[in-house]
């Protein structure tokens, strides 16, 4: 009896710890949220400070979302579409394939975590949000932003998918984090703070609504937003670090940013297009 006694009141004590425990894991978890916020304002007002106000759209311009269940549909899609080779595309699919990116609105500036690769040139930005569903931003250059990189807090909110797809993604070999040995090294050490994801800057340097017209053409689209403008609910709020390529485009192609950076090949049509 006595056992059985001792047996219960263990079962209780660890019982009780646990539930303190999880409100400790909660409370971090809340008080990793206020930083990332403010954080997030920070940058933010660098971003205003950094580049001059974008003025590409009207107040009432209501954006399409693009309806394409993956990449390869995505391309397929526009296959022998002659007028897209003067165009430059970069397609970033939603987390976890692709850490979230930070634009508000279509025409708007923002920021990303190191895109899985980083054009050097501009760019016409095309971003997943919720599955299937693509909106163009608008033509962007990005640039290192030093000073911005990835808290521990930002980091500790990201879901273990997008984590761990992260970490894998970064390789020895790459150069990137020559130290690491495996993706569960990178992890910890990313989890402890000691390597922190790069912060680009995106600056919205224009809006193509020959581009705009032509993507719903081809791929249709999805009801319309119910703002004027996308909310930062709508638009990805994705992170991104990964190898970096600076491989030079051709006059026209399209880049997508997932997992390592894509294989490139030139069509026949003389265009660069994503296998």
């Amino acid at each position: 009896m006595k056992e059985m006694c001792d047996v219960q009141a263990k079962l209780t004590r660890w019982e009780s710890e646990g539930v303190a425990l999880r409100a400790q894991v909660a409370t971090f978890h809340a008080q990793a949220s206020v930083i990332s916020t403010e954080t997030d304002r920070v940058r933010k007002d660098a971003i205003t400070a950094l580049f001059p106000a974008a003025d590409f759209l009207e107040d009432t311009f209501k954006p399409r979302v693009l309806s394409a269940p993956d990449i390869p549909t995505f391309v397929a899609s526009l296959n022998g579409t002659g007028a897209l080779q003067k165009y430059r595309l970069y397609l970033l699919p939603k987390p976890p394939s692709c850490m979230p990116l930070r634009v508000q609105f279509c025409g708007s500036h923002g920021y990303w975590f190191a895109p899985t690769t980083v054009p050097p040139d501009d760019f016409e930005l095309i971003v997943e949000g919720r599955a299937g569903e693509w909106t163009y931003l608008g033509k962007y250059v990005t640039a290192p932003f030093p000073g911005h990189e990835m808290r521990l807090a930002e980091w500790m909110n990201l879901d273990e998918l997008t984590k761990l797809a992260y970490c894998a993604r970064l390789h020895p070999s790459s150069g990137t984090q020559p130290q690491a040995t495996s993706p569960v090294e990178i992890k910890r050490r990313h989890d402890i703070g000691e390597w922190v994801s790069p912060c680009y800057s995106l600056r919205c340097v224009g809006f193509s609504t020959d581009l705009y017209e032509l993507l719903i053409q081809k791929l249709g689209t999805k009801a319309a937003a119910t703002s004027a403008q996308q909310s930062s609910t709508t638009t990805p709020i994705v992170k991104n670090f990964a190898p970096v390529s600076t491989r030079k485009y051709a006059s026209g192609g399209i880049e997508a940013g997932i997992g390592s950076p894509p294989l490139l090949v030139t069509s026949k049509r003389g265009k660069e297009e994503c296998i």
